[in-house]
């Protein structure tokens, strides 16, 4: 187990550690978890746009998203809980689950967090990349440059030149190549009188020419959607444009018209020429709508992404943390490894009896014995092992845990690392006295612990004392709760004489009071097998140091521990677990 070497003092400082993160990664979960109904169709679109991308069939939905960090957040808020469990028992069934389930979802929940947060932009980029390839996406936008740019400021709708001809300034600005890509052309000038011709009697959608640009200081259309509603449905040379008719009617103008309201964009993979609804003297668009939308997606998701980050960060610092809690950390059966301290709980208040008659009063009083008999072997054993701990400098968490056992032999440890004689003359000044008082060690080189060595005698006078006791003890609590049964059933006949109200009132007390038996001989019980543990383990102290005196192993114990060194410090070098 020396690969695997924690004192009590890290186990307590970790299950410290490790409640406090299992508390956050529940809160952190429970927010992963909101964040995540939120993006379940939640992500700040306009009623206008859902409800067109659902009337053109093309709506994008996040729900898998949005189930996936909801998930999350139950299964990190699942996992604080667990977190709690292992702090509890510390044993390597409770640990190995929770250190497993914190390292994969911890690193899950960090990549997740940082995609989402747009430090890994080049995974949107992949998106957009892979939407753009989809062959309904490519015909829309084809679609666009048909029946938007090769319309809006041409012969059939003309633009406002603007004021000193400002829009017409402004669109003739941009290079041939780039409006060539478009089926533009700056003017007419370059137009053949065929082109012109084609172009005049079959509309700018079906000519192959380049549709020039046109402006108009007294008749203009102010955009694509004033065009359409004012010329091309009612001129005869669209009539059965198929493009034209299968933009406008199956959904096509709705949902880009929503998308150009709400993320300030047009057309789908490609930055168009012009806007759908927006007047032309606002210029040309600046952002295709997939790309905005995929924007639009990551700003709103960075809340949930900053949460996921936070909890990732969180989850694997617990897992870390857990390890040293991990019931391999322990072996019992190596000294310096028990469980000595007694039940640090306050003593347990008699409970008070019937002022009538009834049976159940029998078993509080033989209850309340067996609590008064074991107050009195307890009282003395806490306040005496107190005194001992303080006597020997045990501070902090230390003096939580710490308990006679760990004063005797940390005691032992630097006495010996601090003294001046060689080892046959420590041999000669210590060992075993049945004379002296328990616990029968001669101690007569540890002059400097004269306080400590005071206090360790009444500590191990009770402890011997209360041993014979306490078995008969946990057998007087045997018959209790059969006896608590009884007496509850009993009640009914025990208050028969009662009025209506005051025998329903006693019955209710009874069931009561029969519960607060059964919790106080529960915690009893377990105050009582707890000291006998810890007994047994202070009697194997107590051996452990006669066989190191034998075989010579606390002097190599005292190398490890080095002189000056305090008393819990010498236990911890010497023994290296404060159990």
């Amino acid at each position: 187990m020396a690969f695997c070497n924690y004192g009590n003092v890290c186990n307590y400082c970790c299950s410290k550690i490790v409640c406090c993160m299992s508390f956050i990664i529940c809160v952190l979960g429970l927010a992963c978890a909101a964040f995540g109904a939120m993006q379940l169709g939640y992500i700040g679109t306009p009623d206008v746009v859902a409800s067109a991308q659902k009337d053109a069939g093309a709506e994008i939905n996040t729900d898998s998203l949005g189930q996936g960090i909801l998930l999350l957040g139950i299964v990190a808020a699942t996992i604080g809980i667990c977190g709690c469990l292992t702090c509890k028992f510390q044993r390597i069934f409770c640990t190995a689950p929770f250190m497993l389930l914190t390292f994969v979802i911890g690193i899950v929940v960090l990549i997740v967090g940082v995609v989402m947060s747009g430090a890994a932009p080049q995974v949107f980029d992949t998106v957009i990349e892979e939407a753009c390839k989809q062959p309904e996406i490519l015909d829309a936008s084809a679609a666009y440059t048909t029946v938007v740019d090769k319309i809006v400021c041409s012969q059939t709708c003309p633009c406002f030149s603007g004021a000193a001809e400002a829009n017409k300034t402004y669109w003739t600005k941009f290079n041939e190549t780039d409006l060539k890509s478009f089926g533009r052309s700056k003017s007419a000038e370059k137009l053949t009188e065929a082109q012109q011709l084609d172009l005049t009697t079959k509309g700018e959608m079906a000519s192959k020419s380049l549709s020039p640009f046109t402006f108009s200081a007294t008749t203009f259309f102010t955009n694509w959607t004033d065009c359409y509603n004012r010329q091309l449905k009612t001129d005869a040379r669209f009539k059965d444009n198929v493009d034209l008719k299968k933009f406008y009617n199956d959904g096509g103008y709705d949902l880009l018209a929503g998308f150009e309201e709400s993320l300030d964009c047009a057309s789908t993979c490609k930055v168009p020429l012009f806007y759908l609804t927006k007047n032309t003297t606002e210029g040309r668009p600046t952002e295709e709508c997939i790309s905005a939308f995929v924007d639009k997606l990551s700003t709103s998701m960075k809340p949930a992404a900053y949460a996921a980050l936070g909890l990732g960060v969180v989850l694997l610092c617990a897992c870390i943390g857990t390890y040293p809690l991990c019931g391999c950390c322990r072996d019992p059966k190596e000294p310096g490894n028990g469980a000595l301290d007694v039940n640090p709980d306050e003593p347990l208040e008699v409970i008070t009896e019937f002022e009538s008659p009834c049976k159940l009063n029998d078993t509080i009083k033989a209850l309340n014995g067996v609590i008064e008999a074991w107050n009195a072997l307890n009282d003395p054993i806490r306040e005496n092992k107190d005194a001992a701990v303080e006597a020997a400098g045990f501070e902090g968490p230390m003096k939580n845990i710490a308990n006679v056992k760990h004063v005797l032999l940390g005691m032992i440890i630097a006495g010996v690392a601090d003294s001046e004689k060689s080892w046959d003359e420590i041999k000669g000044e210590m060992g075993f006295d049945l004379s002296i008082p328990a616990p029968y060690l001669k101690l007569g080189m540890f002059e400097k612990y004269a306080g400590v060595i005071a206090a360790l005698p009444p500590a191990a006078i009770c402890y011997i004392e209360a041993l014979g006791k306490v078995p008969d003890l946990i057998t007087s609590l045997v018959p209790v709760p059969e006896s608590i049964i009884e007496g509850v059933k009993n009640a009914k006949t025990d208050f028969e004489s009662m009025s209506f109200f005051a025998k329903a009132k006693a019955i209710i007390d009874c069931i009561n009071i029969g519960k607060e038996l059964v919790t106080k001989s529960k915690i009893l019980l377990n105050q009582l097998q707890n000291f006998s543990k810890n007994a047994g383990d202070f009697k194997d102290a107590v051996g452990q140091v006669k066989d190191d005196i034998d075989s010579g192993e606390l002097q190599n114990r005292a190398k490890r521990a080095g002189k000056n060194c305090s008393i819990p410090m010498a236990y911890v070098k010497g023994y290296g677990k404060l159990m």
